[in-house]
């Protein structure tokens, strides 16, 4: 059973994007220090999420904000220039648990986010499933 759950602080605003197809996809990165404010060791994670839960971290999530994200780990493999292969896992997350509000925060998010959510077009081909 491939399922993961993650609690970390998001590293930049999520990316939004549109495929070919029409489905929405948010692309985002959360860092983990191991749980220590003391500890210099951070690891990093990359997450991707998929038509509702996507557009729910594109409209609430916002950087430095923490999230606890819950999913499964999937490999990515391609080669790069150089002809080598390489790999990397990636969260895919199907739910994610909200940050805590605050007013000044509940200001900013009552904007409509569509008009300032960056959305990429992507062929279908990019698709990496």
């Amino acid at each position: 059973m491939n399922q993961i759950a993650l609690t970390g602080h998001i590293s930049a605003d999520p990316v939004l994007k549109k495929i070919a197809s029409g489905k929405t996809v948010c692309v985002f990165s959360i860092a983990d220090n191991d749980g220590s404010k003391a500890s210099e060791h951070v690891t990093w994670f990359d997450c991707e999420a998929w038509e509702r839960t996507a557009d729910v971290i594109s409209q609430y999530i916002r950087k430095g904000d923490q999230v606890s994200l819950y999913g499964r780990m999937r490999q990515e493999s391609w080669k790069d220039e150089a002809g080598q292969n390489r790999s990397k896992m990636k969260l895919v997350v199907s739910n994610v648990t909200l940050p805590k509000r605050t007013a000044s925060r509940d200001e900013v998010l009552s904007q409509p986010v569509w008009d300032s959510t960056p959305v990429v077009k992507m062929d279908e081909t990019e698709a990496p499933f």
